[in-house]
């Protein structure tokens, strides 16, 4: 699944539209990853936080779908809601700054 998942994100990255059709398909992919378990959720969330930090993702697309991430974690086991945040906060790191800007 996580290949099917990394490749899915790469195809999104290129697809133009208005940002709130880009968050829209995000949101689709993510909506598909939080149905996995175990290893499989883990690493869907990784790929997908990695692909959305990514500097060709619009800060403002990028906000919003870490919220989106936020919520899911909120609702899943404490140890895959641990690797994740973890794995996002170090993602995030490198742009930390521009995140900060836009608050």
């Amino acid at each position: 699944m996580a290949a099917n998942v990394k490749q899915l994100l790469a195809s999104l990255s290129g697809l133009g539209g208005t940002p709130k059709d880009q968050a829209d398909r995000y949101r689709g992919v993510l909506d598909n990853i939080v149905k996995a378990t175990g290893i499989e959720l883990v690493e869907g969330l990784q790929s997908f936080v990695e692909s959305i930090v990514n500097e060709n993702v619009s800060l403002v697309i990028s906000r919003q779908l870490l919220t989106d991430v936020g919520t899911h974690l909120t609702k899943l086991p404490d140890d895959v809601s641990k690797a994740v945040s973890h794995f996002t906060l170090d993602k995030v790191q490198p742009r930390v700054v521009s995140f900060e800007e836009q608050v």
